[in-house]
């Protein structure tokens, strides 16, 4: 018996109990109950309703929640466990207990170790987990972690699928994966070696067959094509492709989130925080949860990102209703 079934067996007692359905989101999304403290489901309470109040406020087509999270997916919650209880219960999820982190992101696929690392749920789900900080952060105003960490998997989704993923099974040995959305428009100002204009980046993004399955007009975008047809005057449906191209290519190129990056952080953690993915979701989250007088300032230039509220909204809505 390996060292991570010892570890949940002898906290079985003490781990959520078996999944379960819950908040209107549908058939994909599982929750779980927590024995020692904050259920999943009060614990992404306010992910529901601040992202359905989203769409509403920036009047976007509507949104069922049940569209939310398009692929199956664990939203769970470690809030008000033990130490050696949560630390078993994210193993049993392929994620690490990591001291003081807010929030887990653990994608889909072959983005995860093989089915020996599986405990809960099967090896194609994407998992997203809110800790004790995370939930103190998101109930006083703090930090969206939750909408950080959905952030993550709506990156994911956006990804390149034009590279086939090359799953391994060793253990201990990371899969080779299609780049998140963020890590496309990023590998542009890695091959250029200097940095780019939020122009520059758009317009390689907008070139890139990376991104092509996000274009309204791609005839192989089968869910869009079929949003288009259904929408009369095809009112509030956006191409995904030029919306969200926007919003990263603005994000990454700015000059103000990476001087406070250097300035702020030392060396070992810098590329974390310059990294495609962690740049989308802190600018991201505070778009969908506008933030308040206690909210953590991420670093971004102030005002970059007024009055792109809607255009993300709407990509967003787009790009959800147009999954099957």
């Amino acid at each position: 018996m390996s060292a991570l079934d010892n570890l949940i067996n002898a906290y079985a007692d003490l781990l959520p109990n078996q999944p379960k359905q819950g908040l209107g989101l549908g058939k994909n999304v599982r929750f779980s109950d927590n024995p020692q403290g904050v259920s999943s489901e009060i614990a992404w309470m306010d992910f529901v309703r601040d992202l359905n109040k989203y769409f509403e406020t920036q009047g976007t087509i509507p949104v069922d929640k049940k569209k939310f999270f398009p692929n199956d997916i664990n939203l769970i919650s470690t809030v008000g466990m033990l130490h050696p209880g949560a630390e078993a219960y994210l193993q049993g999820y392929n994620m690490d207990l990591i001291p003081d982190a807010a929030g887990y992101y653990a994608g889909g696929k072959a983005r995860y170790t093989p089915e020996w690392a599986r405990t809960y749920g099967d090896e194609s789900d994407s998992t997203l987990a809110i800790t004790d900080p995370g939930y103190e952060s998101i109930r006083w105003g703090q930090q969206s972690v939750d909408m950080h960490e959905y952030l993550h998997h709506i990156d994911s989704l956006l990804g390149d699928t034009t590279t086939e993923p090359a799953m391994t099974h060793h253990e201990g040995t990371d899969p080779v994966m299609p780049k998140d959305a963020s890590e496309i428009m990023k590998s542009y100002i890695q091959a250029s070696g200097s940095p780019l204009t939020a122009d520059e980046l758009y317009n390689l993004w907008m070139n890139d067959p990376a991104s092509a399955h996000l274009d309204l007009d791609d005839p192989g975008n089968e869910g869009l094509r079929e949003l288009l047809l259904n929408r009369s005057h095809h009112g509030g449906v956006v191409d995904p492709r030029e919306g969200f191209g926007i919003f990263l290519a603005t994000a990454l190129s700015d000059p103000g989130y990476q001087s406070e990056v250097l300035r702020r952080y030392s060396q070992d953690d810098q590329d974390y925080y310059l990294s495609g993915q962690e740049v989308f979701a802190r600018a991201g989250s505070n778009v969908i949860r506008p933030p308040s007088s206690m909210t953590f300032d991420e670093g971004f230039t102030p005002g970059l990102f007024q009055g792109m509220d809607k255009g993300l909204a709407d990509s967003l809505a787009t790009y959800l209703n147009s999954m099957r």
